[in-house]
């Protein structure tokens, strides 16, 4: 009986042990299953993103992978941007007083603040080229800060730009309540657009591959024609998507370069910054891109001849006899006049020179057929030397803006003349 009794308990033990080899087989699953749960409960949700928190580091770790299966192409965008410049004709000699005073001033950049609108600032006076200043030795150097998100924190204090489902998206000064971000939509887009930077270039600091690329499709992915902002998304999307002609959105919503004409051109002029005068400059890009690469609709472009003519005689009527423009300059229009909800913009220095640099750059810009007489220009750009002409006005931080452009425009009409 011992004996049996003993055989049966070896039994049983034998038993307990094969049932718990399954168990533990069973156990990697288990825990596999359980990680993956946790993983989906902590992803950011779509709506989070939108509302863009302050939290970079949890966003960059929830979002998906950029080559990932749920990331649509854009389509058949070109690597190097179209390349679209001024068309007015040099009205000062090289060794004129207005050639004398860019030259000057080329010397010494307006300081501003530690932002991403200064920065771009420097790319549209500088380029790539090498200059002179306390942070930066050249054009390259300033890309070098917004596209290395070591780089860009080690200067600004803070990240600038993050990962998100559909790419790469810089930070926002208004929605994400941070100091050094975008002050317009899309601005990093567009200036590299028109710097000619190729969608190739590099992204770097993050734990995978990214490029401009990244940044152009997840503006694509989140775009709406509703956008408080459209005209640096229209440059960036005139010079780096076209030909193609049409993009669709995350959520289905498809749009093409028609509707984007003609959401501009319905634009409130007292609700613009900068007196209007970006969406000017940005239907003028879609004008002159349309002219190399087809992208708008005869009737559309037939359309838009009429409305940048229509505001360039705007203009014409409204430079004030010493050569400025007001930021009110648009008020001549019945349209923007009779607005009921229009404020006009207090008049100062400052405002006369964010209107009159930003103008004479859209009007260099216009074809040809559509420019004004060359007096127009002249009389802008002696103008904007009398009031920069002394160093103090040109080096305040709190006027880099309206400098950057006046230097540019002026820039522009020196040359060999008879050219």
């Amino acid at each position: 009986m011992t004996r049996a009794s003993d055989i049966v308990k070896a039994v049983g033990q034998r038993i307990r042990e094969y049932r718990l080899i399954p168990m533990l087989l069973a156990l990697p699953l288990l825990l596999a299953a359980l990680i993956t749960g946790y993983k989906v409960a902590t992803t950011t949700s779509p709506q989070s993103e939108d509302r863009g928190t302050s939290n970079v580091a949890v966003r960059i770790n929830s979002v998906s992978s950029n080559t990932s299966n749920d990331v649509k192409p854009i389509g058949s965008t070109r690597d190097l941007p179209l390349r679209i410049g001024p068309l007015v004709r040099p009205l000062f000699a090289k060794d004129s007083p207005e050639a004398v005073w860019v030259s000057r001033v080329l010397q010494q950049p307006p300081s501003g603040p530690l932002n991403l609108s200064y920065c771009c600032h420097l790319l549209r006076l500088y380029g790539l080229d090498s200059f002179r200043h306390s942070r930066f030795d050249s054009g390259r150097a300033v890309v070098g800060v917004l596209t290395d998100l070591k780089l860009s924190e080690a200067y600004f204090g803070e990240p600038i730009f993050f990962r998100t489902r559909s790419g790469i998206r810089y930070r926002d000064l208004g929605i994400q309540k941070t100091r050094t971000g975008e002050n317009h939509r899309d601005i990093c887009l567009g200036s590299f657009a028109e710097l000619g930077l190729p969608l190739t270039t590099p992204i770097t600091g993050l734990d995978e591959s990214f490029s401009l690329h990244d940044l152009l499709r997840d503006s694509v992915e989140n775009f709406d024609i509703k956008q408080e902002e459209l005209p640096w998304t229209a440059v960036a999307y005139a010079l780096y998507l076209a030909p193609q002609t049409t993009w669709t959105n995350r959520y289905g919503e498809s749009f093409d370069f028609n509707a984007l004409a003609n959401t501009l051109m319905d634009a409130p002029f007292h609700e613009a910054s900068c007196g209007g005068a970006h969406l000017l400059y940005a239907l003028t890009i879609l004008r002159r891109v349309n002219s190399s690469t087809t992208c708008l609709s005869e009737l559309v472009r037939q359309t838009l001849d009429k409305y940048l003519l229509e505001k360039a005689r705007d203009a014409v009527l409204s430079q004030q006899n010493q050569g400025y423009w007001s930021l009110d300059w648009h008020a001549t229009a019945k349209k923007e006049s009779a607005a009921p909800d229009r404020v006009s913009p207090r008049d100062s220095l400052t405002a006369r020179l964010v209107a009159t640099g930003h103008l004479l750059e859209w009007l260099e810009l216009l074809p040809v057929e559509l420019q004004p007489s060359s007096d127009v220009y002249r009389r802008a750009a002696r103008w904007l030397c009398a009031m920069l002409g002394s160093e103090s006005q040109i080096t305040a931080s709190d006027r880099f803006c309206p400098s950057i452009h006046a230097i540019c425009a002026v820039r522009t009409l020196i040359g060999e003349l008879g050219e």
